[in-house]
């Protein structure tokens, strides 16, 4: 039974399969929606700029794919530690979770978005980019690799959203981020012909908004959350941490597999 003080959504009672889906159909739209990124930018360039800038984007969309992932891995495992904690109904467990979470993946981030900006040129000699193209890439690597931080957060407000049982809001926050990322792609990249530059700039915007969403829903149901933006109180525990780690380099690492082969290929 749900605790009375649970703010969490209990997915063991009641029909098995109405709860799988009410869960697994908001998610899956959600996963769907984050690679609408690409795919929309990839479209507005080829069709405004024309091949190099098709070829900047995808370059620089492998490479930003990989960082997403290494930031998605660990909030993976976040969410786990949370819907194992709400299971067993350990809800002050809850908020040292969050906190260590939150400050893990703002670590993760400005390390991902240093060496993004540091090594940009060093990864697109590794992909073999067309001297062409090279400008353009480089200018969408940099500016996605300063919106990494936005892109980690992202994941982690989702994961604590979905591991308390909610997966409607991370979909609802995805789906701002999108409208607004079209939206600025068309003015960026079509209307002020700014290129991948453009394209990179329209995403990170989207993806800050979505952010900025999250935080707002958050503070205004910190109770349900269990979070709370008192940064003098935010902690690392290092027993949290160490769960955190011991799942979520092996998820990391597996999530990444895949892209590494495509970015040999590559």
């Amino acid at each position: 039974m749900k605790s009375k003080n649970s703010k969490a959504i209990d997915l063991t009672e009641g029909s098995v399969w109405k709860t799988l889906l009410c869960f697994s159909i908001p998610f899956v739209f959600s996963t769907l929606l984050q690679t609408l990124y690409s795919t929309v930018d990839m479209i507005i360039v080829g069709n405004c700029v024309g091949s190099i800038g098709l070829s900047a984007i995808s370059v620089g969309s492998e490479l930003m794919q990989m960082f997403t992932l290494f930031c998605v891995g660990f909030c993976t495992a976040g969410q786990i530690l949370i819907s194992q904690t709400v299971g067993a109904q350990n809800y002050k467990r809850i908020k040292r979770i969050n906190e260590t979470l939150c400050l893990m993946i703002l670590g993760i981030s400005i390390l991902l978005s240093v060496i993004g900006s540091l090594s940009c040129n060093f990864f697109l000699a590794l992909l073999n980019t067309p001297a062409e193209a090279w400008e353009e890439a480089r200018r969408y690597v940099m500016i996605c690799s300063i919106g990494v931080l936005f892109t980690g957060f992202y994941n982690m407000f989702s994961a604590v959203f979905r591991g308390l049982g909610d997966s409607r809001h991370p979909l609802l926050f995805i789906a701002i981020a999108s409208v607004i990322n079209i939206i600025l792609d068309l003015l960026f990249v079509n209307v002020l012909k700014m290129g991948a530059a453009g394209a990179a700039l329209a995403t990170v915007i989207g993806q800050a908004c979505s952010v900025i969403c999250s935080i707002c829903f958050i503070y205004n149901h910190q109770k349900r959350f269990y979070f709370q933006f008192k940064i003098r109180q935010l902690s690392v525990s290092c027993d949290i941490l160490k769960e955190l780690l011991s799942l979520g380099i092996p998820i990391t690492i597996q999530s990444c597999a895949l892209n590494i082969s495509f970015l040999f290929v590559s």
